[in-house]
Parts: C-alpha cells; structure tokens; sequence
C-alpha cells in the first residue's frame, strides 16, 4: 500500500553545551523512545481538553464563529496528516483591540493553548533526538510547526527567516531586498520587468529585444539561461520557463528529502550544533548545479570525454565537477531527475573528494536512488514508495518468477567495480531497488532510521579509512533474518 508520506517535517534536537553525544539507536523502538512517544500523546490530549473546554465555555455563550474556528483543533493532529500542507507564509497579526471582549477572549485563549503546546513539543524534539530517534524529532518539529507557525525557532530549524511582515528562505530574503520579484515562468526577475517580460520582450547584454531573438542567441550553451532558486542553479539552452519549472520541480524533491530524512545529511552531532545555533543563524544556503541541454547530442558531446557509457543514460550525476546533467528527454525526466538528484544530495554534503562504496555496500548507492524514483508530487500532497512504482514490480517478479536473490552479506560484499562489472548487474539493480524499499518501508519504517544511519556512514569521507558498520549490527537483526524477512515483505506486495 501506498504511504503518503510528510513534506515539512522539520528538524532536530540539542544537548545541552558539554554534553555527551548523541547515541545511534542501535535497537529500535527502545523503552526511552516510546515513553516520549507517550508524553507527546500527552501533551496533544492536553491541548485537546484545553480545546473542548473553550468549546464548552462558547457554546454556552453561543458564539457560532468561535465555535467553527475551534472545531478545526477538535481532532488530534497526525504527522501523516500534515502532507502537503506547506506553513503559512504570513506571519500571524495581533488579536485586533476592537473585538468584543467575549470574542477576544476565546482568541486568546486559543492562541495560549497553541503557543504552549508548540513550545512543549519543540522542548520534546531535543529529548527525543537524544535518545537516538531522529525521525521522531523531526516529526515533533513539524507538529510544533502546526500548532505555532510564527516559533522563531522552529522556523529556523526549518530554514526560514523573517522578512517585513513574511517567513521566507534567507535567498528569498535577499532577492526581495534587490527589488527582485519571483515569476511563475520566469523565476526571478527585477519588479520592473516584468510587464515587459509579459508582453514578449526579453533582458540580455543590457538591451531589450524580442523573445525569438534572444533564444536563437541562448542556443549555444555558453549563453545558456541560469535559474536560481533556494537551492539550485539550472543552466539550460532549451528556453527560461523550461529552466524555471524544472528547478521547481527540483525545489519540491529538495524540501521533502532534506526534511524527511533528516539522518541523511545531519550527524546527531551537527543536529546537536544547529539547534544552539538556531536562534541566531540562518542554515548556509548550497546551490546544487544543473545543466539541462536542448538535445541530446549536445549531452553526449559534453559528457563522453569523461563516460564511454554515456550514450545509455538519460542523465548523470558527475561528481568530479559536481553537476548533474540531463537532456530535454521526449520521453519525460521524472525518475531520472530524482534519481540523480539524489545522488547529488548525498555527495555533497562533504567537500571532500571521495569514491563512496567503492569496496562494499555499493547496492546501497543505487538502491537508494532507484527507490526515490518512485517520489511523485500529486494533488494530495507528496507521495513516495508506492510498490506499482515500476522498479518495485520487476523486483518482484525477479525474486518470484526467476528466483533470483543474493543474500544480504554477500550482497554488501560487493564494492562499486564488483558490482558494475558483475554480469548480473540488471538483475543486482532490481534487488537493490527492493532493498531499498524494504528497509525504508517495512513495517511503517522499522529500519528507516538504521537504513538512513548506513546510508550517511557511506558517504561520510570516514568511509574511506573505517569500515562502516552492516545493517545487520545497526538493526541488531541478524543478516539471514533480514533476508527472510526481504522476500517475505517483497512476495506480498501488490505491485499491480
């Protein structure tokens, strides 16, 4: 079954400054982790008491608007519930002094009760990362979010600043202190321009001239339109709107991986840091690079010189500059998008140059991406893992119909030229990609965190000098466990 899954859930937990670090949470589902559980069960319950108390005291005084307000806070929030719903971008007014005092009375109320449940949960999130449970502590973020979308610190923690009377990234910020204005098509561009910008006109060496004009001139790559956004630069020859909507649907990916899965980019140690530093400053902005060619023997010619291969692919992550790059694809970008993005999150959380997996666990690098493929952002919100996903029924029917399974220690054996050379490689891309789903998906994410603790070690550069630890010690189940388990999981999906 498909789980929808959260795109804000937001971040972290502190220790106190002297602290010791943060333990791994090698036995998941520990005693200290489900007693927080229960305490945010706790404090939810007791901001629903508060509601149905106000709701009590209105109803008394029949006061039909309040009630209507009130009745949306009646049901218990659920992290899963918050999908697809993006924080306002406003920041709350002032309860008006011209209200009648039984109306400003229940409005302050209400506003007490949200305020003081958001800062509990918020205290909660620092706990619970401690305890070595950091998807926990993302999730209590995202719900002190939902009860006080002006915290200062939440909104921090979630990348965001405050500008004038708004909660934008701090690139937004700066690009409004310019003048600049965001365009739907166009990205950003100066205020002023945009009528023109509207009308067919078009901003190039310092002169206007038609739309026609300037694309024929952006054809060479070399004048190719740049795209900035939170955190891309898209560069591409194919036309402005083209480059826009593609960091768009980029932008979208970026916000619900980074803020699902924290694990991936953060140690505990740097949540640790971040939430001491939350209240001050803002998170340092990276810009991934993108290049998106008008054909695709633009993007051959390009990348050969570096990959012989390069002629089968849809699309590349190349990490020795740092870029990923496409092609204006008939056949549509989608997985390939986020399958490269993917790897490109990863690597460059470290500047160091590195070859990650290059001795064992290279399934994992491949598997994570294919099974991030299946990300699609739908009317109801984002959504990602679904088993129709077309990596997750080949997996299954390989493992079903053609018996093919390798064992999980022989499996992590293999680094990246064993497993690229290996003339299974078709079939080891299949079962990486139901690897991946497994240990993301089994019983409501079991072994998410373990997974997402493997998958940093890897490309952590202490990779390349200390072996990284299996996924059978970080779930503390044992490898052939793991397997049975995989095949029963993956046999039972429905895929179609």
């Amino acid at each position: 079954m498909t789980r929808r899954l959260l795109i804000l859930l937001l971040s972290l937990g502190l220790l106190t400054a002297g602290a010791t670090p943060i333990p791994a949470q090698t036995a998941r589902g520990t005693g200290r982790v489900e007693r927080l559980r229960q305490q945010r069960t706790a404090i939810t319950e007791q901001f629903q008491a508060g509601v149905l108390k106000l709701i009590a005291s209105c109803r008394e005084q029949q006061q039909a608007e309040a009630l209507e307000v009130l009745q949306q806070w009646q049901t218990p929030v659920e992290s899963l519930h918050l999908t697809g719903q993006p924080l306002p971008k406003e920041v709350q007014p002032e309860i008006p002094n011209t209200l009648s005092a039984a109306d400003r009375a229940w409005r302050i109320e209400l506003r007490r009760l949200r305020e003081e449940t958001a800062q509990t949960l918020y205290l909660l999130s620092r706990q619970t990362l401690t305890a070595g449970s950091p998807s926990l502590a993302w999730q209590l973020i995202r719900e002190a979010a939902w009860y006080d979308a002006d915290h200062e610190k939440v909104r921090r923690l979630l990348g965001y600043e405050r500008y004038q009377n708004q909660w934008t990234t701090p690139f937004t910020a700066q690009q409004l202190r310019k003048g600049n204005t965001w365009h739907e098509q166009f990205g950003w561009l100066p205020a002023g321009y945009v009528e023109r910008y509207d009308n067919g006109e078009r901003y190039f060496r310092g002169q206007w001239m038609p739309a026609a004009r300037e694309t024929e001139t952006r054809r060479d790559f070399r004048n190719a339109w740049q795209i900035e956004t939170d955190n891309f630069l898209v560069k591409t020859n194919i036309s402005q709107e083209a480059g826009t909507a593609l960091a768009k649907r980029l932008e979208v990916f970026h916000t619900f991986f980074r803020q699902m899965y924290p694990g991936f980019f953060d140690s505990p140690e740097q949540l640790q840091k971040l939430f001491l530093e939350s209240s001050r400053t803002a998170r340092k902005r990276q810009a991934y690079e993108v290049h998106v060619f008008r054909t695709k023997g633009e993007y051959i010619d390009r990348l050969k010189k570096d990959n012989p291969q390069i002629e089968i692919t849809n699309g590349i992550y190349m990490a020795s500059d740092r870029v990923s790059y496409f092609f204006d694809n008939p056949a549509g970008l989608e997985d390939t998008l986020y399958h490269e993005a993917t790897h490109q999150f990863l690597f460059e959380r470290f500047t160091q140059p590195r070859r990650p997996a290059e001795r064992e666990h290279f399934w994992v690098i491949e598997g994570l991406a294919c099974y991030m493929e299946s990300f699609r952002n739908t009317d109801k919100g984002p959504e990602i893992g679904s088993p129709k996903h077309i990596r997750l029924a080949v997996a299954q029917a390989r493992l079903t119909e053609d018996g093919y399974f390798v064992p999980l220690k022989q499996f992590a054996e293999m680094g990246q030229t064993a497993f690229q050379n290996n003339p299974n490689i078709v079939l080891d891309y299949t079962q990486a990609a139901g690897l991946a789903h497994f240990f993301m998906e089994f019983d409501d994410g079991r072994y998410r965190d373990a997974f997402i603790e493997h998958v940093a070690a890897i490309y952590s550069p202490q990779a390349a000098t200390s072996r990284v630890k299996g996924l059978d010690v970080l779930t503390g189940v044992p490898a052939e466990e793991l397997d049975q388990q995989y095949r029963s999981y993956i046999t039972g999906l429905v895929t179609q």
